[in-house]
């Protein structure tokens, strides 16, 4: 655990809190009106971007996966920014 930043428990706290958003986005696309969901689901992608492309690695692996994740979370704000009510 050497290396990060901060305190090890905050940064385990604010790991699993991100790491959680795309399955509460699940939950809450079901249950939030419209204008809401089109915004936290616009939100919720770019702070996962932001986590994807900012906590990972260079290694081949993490690249492919973080670069399809980044690709649908892309395509995820461009459909919420469409949305139609």
């Amino acid at each position: 655990m050497e290396g990060l930043p901060g305190d090890v428990i905050t940064v385990m706290a604010i790991a699993a809190i991100v790491t959680n958003i795309p399955i509460l986005m699940i939950y809450l696309a079901r249950i939030l009106p419209y204008k809401s969901n089109r915004w936290i689901n616009i939100v919720a992608a770019i702070f996962t971007i932001i986590y994807v492309t900012g906590g990972g690695s260079i290694t081949p692996h993490y690249i492919i996966i973080a670069s399809i994740e980044t690709i649908l979370l892309l395509t995820i704000i461009v459909k919420a920014w469409k949305w139609k009510n």
